[in-house]
């Protein structure tokens, strides 16, 4: 079996042979905690509804703003939160997440966002009190990388 080589070095830098996509979420999306009080107002969540509509046409348009073009394969998906301040947990932060998915899958750009399709995730977190905004990256590739940590530890 040939062995390939990752499609993140260690130093977190993508491999140059792959296609790489990107477009900016500007602002500060919701986090977990805000979602959760949006599905307990209303009948069946209905704010949340709502606002999960709102946020996901909103992340469609932006992509496709961005001259995004429809992924041919897998993809690997990297986040990039710049928050205005370090007051939200990092697993709040990137519950934003699940709008930028649906929406990229909204827009045609990824035909899902289930396994299938989108193979990882990776977030890394940034203050910026100027400019807060999340810079999406959709690397794809051909063939199917070695992920960087293989197995899962015993």
């Amino acid at each position: 079996m040939k062995k390939q080589r990752p499609l993140i070095s260690s130093s977190g830098v993508v491999r140059a042979s792959h296609r790489v996509q990107r477009f900016t979420v500007k602002g500060r999306l919701p986090g977990q905690n805000e979602m959760i009080k949006a599905a307990k107002i209303g009948r069946r969540g209905g704010a949340y509804s709502s606002e999960k509509k709102k946020l996901t046409t909103s992340v469609a348009l932006m992509a496709l703003s961005a001259g995004l073009t429809p992924v041919e394969g897998r993809c690997f998906v990297r986040f990039l939160w710049h928050e205005p301040n370090k007051r939200r947990d990092y697993d709040n932060i990137r519950a934003g997440a699940k709008y930028i998915l649906d929406g990229l899958v909204q827009a045609g750009i990824i035909q899902d966002d289930g396994w299938r399709c989108v193979t990882g995730l990776d977030d890394r977190f940034f203050k910026d009190k100027e400019d807060p905004r999340v810079v999406v990256q959709i690397i794809e590739w051909e063939e199917e990388p070695t992920p960087i940590l293989s197995e899962e530890p015993a």
